[in-house]
């Protein structure tokens, strides 16, 4: 499945301080846990959390201590930033089966062989943000470039295969 708003979610994960979505607007994180240095919040109870995804998450990203878990109707998401200030969205299904994993980087922070690649083929271009999907078999990778008035978003696959998703210019950012 192809994922073309991992931009428009990158700026949502950024601009709103890892605050889950899907959310009812009055239940964003009403509930918070504390066991030793491990705490974390949730929109419901503990015992509304899936079992299964606990298990998945705690088991896979053992040192993360203060992630956001959320329910909604399409199942759960668990969300965290890691010390270098990358996002993580992990979402599961309402069985607690794991389905994808969003990941939102700085530009000083994401993969080295996304930087190679960028750089070999849009060397004149300033990375404004990449987003990454993994759904457990491929990783894909949205970036998105910006030189002078052209504003440009490419999708690179983990093998190194690049495509253009959209391209076009920015007139606010014209000089």
């Amino acid at each position: 499945m192809k994922w073309r708003l991992l931009p428009v979610s990158a700026l949502l994960c950024l601009s709103t301080s890892m605050q889950t979505m899907g959310q009812e607007p009055g239940k964003l994180n009403a509930f918070a846990y504390q066991e030793g240095n491990n705490s974390f919040t949730s929109n419901v109870m503990l015992n509304e959390i899936s079992p299964r995804a606990f298990r998945h998450f705690k088991r896979n990203y053992p040192m993360v201590i203060r992630e956001q878990w959320a329910k909604s109707r399409a199942g759960f998401s668990v969300s965290f930033s890691d010390p270098d200030s990358t996002c993580f969205m992990i979402h599961y299904d309402a069985k607690g089966r794991y389905q994808n994993t969003l990941m939102y980087y700085r530009r000083m922070h994401m993969p080295i062989y996304i930087g190679r690649v960028v750089k070999y083929l849009y060397e004149d271009y300033d990375v404004s943000f990449v987003a990454g999907m993994n759904d457990g078999i491929r990783t894909t990778f949205d970036v998105a470039l910006v030189k002078k008035k052209m504003v440009k978003t490419v999708e690179i696959s983990g093998e190194g295969e690049v495509t253009m998703i959209n391209q076009y210019e920015n007139e606010v950012n014209a000089k």
